[in-house]
């Protein structure tokens, strides 16, 4: 009785697990007008760990609503000599919020984006086509890109095109006392919180 009650317990378990929280039909009515696409989820966390090295952390999660909007279900991610990208990785979820599909590193493409008229760039791109049998569904993907200098800072752009809704999106950005950084916000209702993080560490969200 105490096996078939644990295997039963087990099984609830996996069911349970292999639902997520991106139910399509909790989308508010609101966003969905004349889009094709929702963004659910954009968080960025910037972590500025020295002048030589920046490491961004980002997870997206986006529902398509229609065929016109399957282009935002799609992977891609620029990098270059100064850049790397590690860690990629995406599901992808029915209506319902179950998952029907996992990506790892190995399914995305790894290809050369250098332009016919050069011969000496280094960019390229990681990218990976999402696919379904139904609309709507929800894609997620979570990666992490690593800069080797901060002449540069990542750019943080949620609405990602045309005839789309943001639903929630956060930039959380990480850096030490001894190099603080300036900023200025605007067409945001809220100032930036600032806080302090660990020893040394201060924090921008």
């Amino acid at each position: 009785m105490f096996k078939k009650t644990l295997i039963l317990l087990i099984i609830l378990i996996v069911s349970v697990n292999s639902y997520s929280q991106w139910v399509s039909s909790e989308i508010p009515d609101s966003l969905k007008i004349n889009a094709d696409a929702v963004v659910r989820l954009y968080e960025s966390v910037c972590k500025i760990e020295s002048p030589n090295k920046i490491v961004l952390s980002e997870k997206r999660v986006i529902t398509v609503l229609n065929e016109k909007g399957l282009k935002y279900a799609n992977f891609y991610e620029s990098y270059d000599k100064n850049s790397k990208i590690n860690n990629v990785k995406g599901v992808i979820y029915d209506s319902n919020g179950k998952s029907i599909k996992k990506t790892k590193r190995s399914d995305f493409n790894d290809v050369s984006i250098v332009s016919d008229f050069s011969l000496y760039e280094a960019n390229r791109a990681i990218y990976c086509e999402a696919f379904t049998l139904a609309y709507p569904f929800t894609v997620e993907y979570e990666f992490e890109e690593i800069w080797n200098t901060s002449f540069y800072t990542p750019t943080w752009f949620p609405m990602i095109g045309y005839r789309i809704a943001v639903q929630n999106a956060s930039l959380k950005v990480e850096y030490q006392h001894d190099n603080p950084i300036k900023y200025k916000s605007f067409n945001i209702g809220a100032k930036p919180l600032e806080s302090k993080g660990d020893v040394g560490q201060e924090i921008l969200a």
